[in-house]
């Protein structure tokens, strides 16, 4: 930001120099310059449709201009301040069109994405929702259940030791004496406790015939239970089942839902509607672009036989 700066100052006046090295110590000053040109360029659009060559300052602009210093600095700007906005404003409007001029927003994609986002704004500033009927979201709730379903989930804790099976039931028969997990944990290791983890995620995590393991065992005793890295010793804390909830106690989380749907289910017509205007053609895909999972298997097995080879 401080290069960006730099690089405009060289070509400004005095005066304006000075407003800069400001700029350069001054985060909030930083943000309002930004937001200049931002908004310079959602404006330039329209100023330019008489004469490119022509900035007007109007009375809609100066508005704008004092509502977003408002917003930086809850207050008004003063008459010097105005002036400086206004400054800011016109050199914003002269680089973006410069800019536009130089054709160098055609390749810039971050100047796509906000164009493409104030689109998607106004197709959704103009979609209405009404409100529903009661069955519309009762009908809604019953058809998406599992949007409020309530998973299965599983509560133990673990000392992952990483053991042979005869040490992991060692410990674990200390552990039923009174001895206390923290206390003959590995070193450097130090207890995991899950609480209320759905099942889903814990199989994902640690496998489902480890979790299935844990499940098989009594509820608040320890025993040693098989991993891939070896034996670990787990405590069952026990099971909840999974359970969706009445209409009644989601109706309002229900209807939000159903208008969330709604809404992007009108933004996606409209959208689809536009899109309907334009023709794609495209060339065939490279296959040298897309992933090829046998490839990049064999070539991890190269690197892991040469690291193996450089190791003897």
């Amino acid at each position: 930001m401080r290069h960006l700066f730099a690089r405009i100052g060289s070509g400004l006046s005095r005066g304006s120099a000075r407003v800069l090295a400001i700029l350069r110590r001054e985060p909030l000053a930083q943000f309002c310059v930004i937001g200049l040109i931002l908004f310079a360029l959602d404006r330039g659009t329209t100023v330019e449709a008489d004469d490119p060559f022509v900035i007007r300052v109007d009375a809609q602009v100066q508005r704008e201009l004092a509502g977003l210093f408002r917003e930086g600095r809850n207050r008004l700007p003063r008459a010097d301040e105005m002036d400086e906005l206004i400054r800011s404003y016109v050199q914003s409007e002269v680089l973006v069109r410069e800019a536009r001029a130089l054709r160098l927003d055609e390749g810039d994609q971050m100047v796509r994405e906000r164009l493409a986002q104030r689109v998607r704004l106004m197709i959704y500033a103009g979609i209405e929702v009404a409100n529903p009927p009661e069955d519309v979201v009762r009908a809604w709730y019953e058809s998406n259940a599992e949007v409020f379903t309530y998973p299965e989930t599983l509560s133990f804790q673990m000392l992952q030791v990483d053991a042979t099976e005869a040490d992991a039931v060692a410990l674990v028969e200390r552990l039923e004496a009174g001895a206390q997990a923290e206390d003959i944990a590995p070193q450097g290791r130090i207890p995991i406790a899950m609480h209320r983890r759905p099942l889903a995620q814990l199989n994902q995590t640690f496998g489902a015939d480890f979790v299935g393991a844990i499940l098989e065992g009594e509820v608040r005793r320890w025993r040693a239970v098989p991993s891939p890295r070896g034996w670990q010793v787990v405590r069952n804390g026990g099971a909840d089942d999974g359970y969706v909830p009445p209409f009644e106690e989601v109706r309002d989380e229900a209807e939000a839902q159903w208008r969330k749907d709604a809404l992007s289910r009108q933004a996606k017509a409209s959208f689809e509607a536009i899109q309907a205007r334009y023709r794609t053609e495209a060339d065939p895909i490279d296959p040298g672009l897309i992933f090829n999972e046998e490839k990049a298997g064999e070539g991890a097995a190269q690197a892991a036989a040469g690291a193996a080879q450089a190791a003897q």
